[in-house]
């Protein structure tokens, strides 16, 4: 999600490795209780890279990282980002203008 070049083998990988890296600090090392996630993302982030490198990216892969997701625009904002007043439709039927309790029958 991080990077242009991410796939799904880099993703899978990354994730595999980074456990095994997690457990590893965690249980089988002296480090203190708050490093076993520093060095999980860590060696999750760089090998998942490495091995995504030589695999080609999807179309679909290019859609769903940072860059992309954030550089699209929501289809219900406006430009001043807030949703328009056409979006926002009023309750109706029998239980519109009910307080909570009086819906549920309490």
């Amino acid at each position: 999600m991080f990077t242009k070049r991410a796939n799904s083998i880099g993703a899978f990988s990354g994730g595999m490795v980074g456990t095994a890296v997690g457990v590893y600090v965690a249980f089988f090392s002296s480090l203190s209780f708050l490093w076993p996630a520093v060095f999980a993302f860590a060696s999750a982030l760089i090998v998942g890279y490495l091995i995504g490198l030589p695999w080609p990216i999807t179309d679909a892969a290019k859609r769903w990282n940072w860059f992309a997701i954030t550089a699209t625009e929501l289809a219900e904002e406006t430009q001043a980002g807030r949703l328009s007043e056409s979006a926002w439709v009023p309750p109706t039927g029998p239980a519109a203008g009910r307080t909570c309790p009086e819906r549920l029958g309490v």
